[in-house]
């Protein structure tokens, strides 16, 4: 968009070599000065080269979206700004305010805005009730990166870029290239000997503690299975969340996860009052302004010891008629969140029940896509997806409607959204599940199990548990490697 004197935002660049540098040491010697700087970066350790082809990440963000107890607040420039109104609407205008048009010749993010979604703002877009309980984190937090660094790992090189709004003066254009020229001498600064961290080799996992326990668990299984039975809904998604104390750094708990858990998405958010750090392995939504997709997994078996038996647990997974019909369900409710926001006839299941392989699990996987209707917006997409039917259950809004009264606390960012808008409208959302919180000096974790007519509450318990111990494994190994790195420097 161009300002009134006619001269349109732009974009500033500088280029440099990434042969011997990676995204985690690259954040790591940008926060060495200004360690409790908010920040991000986002990783994909998937096996589609397109989206594993770049890496995303910046600090100091220019402002910061709070939405909390129903409001919005700004802080901008060292003050704190209540924002008045609808807050979605406020939140969504901000992001779509003054947008550049999108350049194939840049990656698909270059500067704009990211952050979470919780799932618990669908009382905000839905008849749903709040949680009885809210959680401790906001309800959304969303961050303003105008310098952002993208590393394209095809190309091995990094690519350092500005964002110039439309009404920029001479003098801003000047200050953001020596931002960038600051940005590439910091990155050619090693990284402090006390940054390396040595993975421990995996013990026992731990048992856990909190949660509402196995018997009430169990309970509100009885009763969404008698949901079912009455015709309500078909299935829905039963959370647990846990706690643990954990005074470690943040960045180093996400480079635990990273290593035992790749994933396509991988995300490390900082807001400066919270960090956020997860591996999921779910899209939600990916937009470029015109096309959009979701892609529905539903369907799991783990990585078998061989090539043989990866392919006959892959085969037996794909004739389950239990799976499939699961599957199938969540695949047309995809479709149909596309349709809301889609040009008539253009939703298209693209691909159908493939195989993907993840580094422990293999899963039903499914392409929908669609073109988005004139005058739609990416963030109108994201929103009518909003959560995701396989953190939900179908149909989505009885399920939800059942869920706010069976779960206790809220789910905060659990089951939401963690994406990227950029300045160009393009959007990338994934699921957040595998996932953890830290704040004030606690971890916070989720983890749910999806209830069908003939679930058996204990095993759906077992599953919840198990998805869980996985996490604080990542808990103890983060606290065990940081204590090693201690008594080595000392």
């Amino acid at each position: 968009m161009s300002s009134p004197t006619g001269q349109p935002a732009r974009r500033l660049l500088r280029r440099m070599p990434a042969d011997t540098l990676t995204p985690l040491a690259a954040l790591l010697r940008l926060r060495q000065d200004q360690p409790q700087s908010p920040a991000f970066l986002f990783e994909s350790a998937g096996s589609d080269l397109e989206q594993a082809r770049y890496s995303f990440l910046g600090l100091n963000p220019s402002e910061v979206l709070t939405l909390s107890k129903g409001v919005l607040s700004l802080a901008q420039n060292g003050t704190q700004t209540v924002l008045e109104g609808p807050p979605l609407e406020l939140l969504k205008a901000r992001l779509e305010q003054d947008l550049l048009p999108p350049d194939p010749e840049f990656p698909p993010f270059c500067g704009g805005y990211v952050g979470y979604l919780g799932y618990d703002i669908v009382s905000q877009l839905e008849a749903v009730p709040p949680p009885q309980v809210p959680s401790p984190l906001p309800d959304a937090c969303v961050m303003r990166l105008d310098r952002v660094l993208v590393f394209d790992h095809l190309k091995r090189q990094i690519l350092l870029l500005a964002h110039l709004p439309a009404d920029a003066s001479p003098t801003d254009e000047a200050v953001a290239l020596a931002e960038l020229d600051q940005l590439q001498h910091r990155l050619r600064t090693p990284v402090a000997a006390e940054a390396l961290l040595v993975l421990p080799e995996p013990g026992e996992i731990p048992e856990l503690s909190g949660g509402m326990g196995q018997a009430a668990y169990c309970a509100k299984v009885e009763t969404l299975k008698q949901a079912i039975h009455e015709g309500e809904i078909f299935q829905a998604v039963l959370a647990e969340q846990f706690r643990a104390p954990y005074a470690g750094e943040g960045f180093n708990l996400y480079r635990v996860l990273r290593s035992l858990n790749p994933s396509p998405y991988l995300f490390y958010l900082d807001t400066g009052n919270e960090v956020l750090l997860g591996a999921s392995p779910e899209l939600l939504l990916k937009s470029d302004g015109h096309r959009i997709a979701t892609c529905p997994i539903a369907g799991t078996r783990r990585r078998g010891r061989t090539r043989a038996e990866d392919r006959q647990l892959a085969e037996e997974m794909q004739h389950d008629e239990k799976e499939r019909a699961e599957h199938l369900m969540l695949v047309d409710l995809g479709r149909n969140d596309l349709g809301r926001v889609a040009k008539p006839g253009s939703v298209e299941v693209s691909r159908y029940l493939d195989i993907e392989y993840f580094s422990h699990v293999m899963h039903l996987v499914s392409l929908v896509e669609a073109e988005l209707d004139s005058g739609k917006t990416s963030l109108d997409a994201l929103l009518a997806c909003f959560p995701a039917g396989t953190l939900s259950g179908a149909p989505k809004i009885r399920a939800m409607q059942l869920l706010a009264e069976l779960e206790p606390v809220g789910r905060g960012w659990y089951g939401g959204a963690v994406f990227y808008h950029g300045f160009d409208g393009q959007l990338d959302a994934c699921i957040t599940i595998r996932s953890l919180a830290i704040k004030d000096g606690e971890a916070i974790l989720q983890a749910g199990a999806g209830i069908v007519a003939d679930s058996v509450p204990e095993l759906e318990y077992k599953e919840v548990r198990n998805k869980a111990r996985v996490m604080f494994q990542t808990l103890q190994l983060a606290q065990m490697a940081e204590r090693a790195a201690q008594e080595a420097q000392a």
